[in-house]
């Protein structure tokens, strides 16, 4: 049972920074083409962002 959680967690883990991680690719690219200083974001796959948003779904990103 431990390690099943263990497993979990680490898969949890490892998806969140691939979401991440993608996300910041898009934000380069959107910055790079000069689009896109406010962007919706799919905070409903990471719960950490729509916790701090407050039920937002835009973002300013900082220029």
């Amino acid at each position: 049972m431990k390690d099943a959680t263990h497993h979990r967690l680490h898969v949890q883990r490892k998806v969140i920074q691939s979401l991440r991680k993608e996300m910041e690719k898009e934000e380069a690219r959107s910055l790079k083409d000069g689009e896109g200083l406010n962007r919706p974001l799919a905070v409903d796959s990471m719960p950490e962002i729509r916790k701090s948003t407050a039920g937002s779904r835009m973002l300013r990103v900082p220029s």
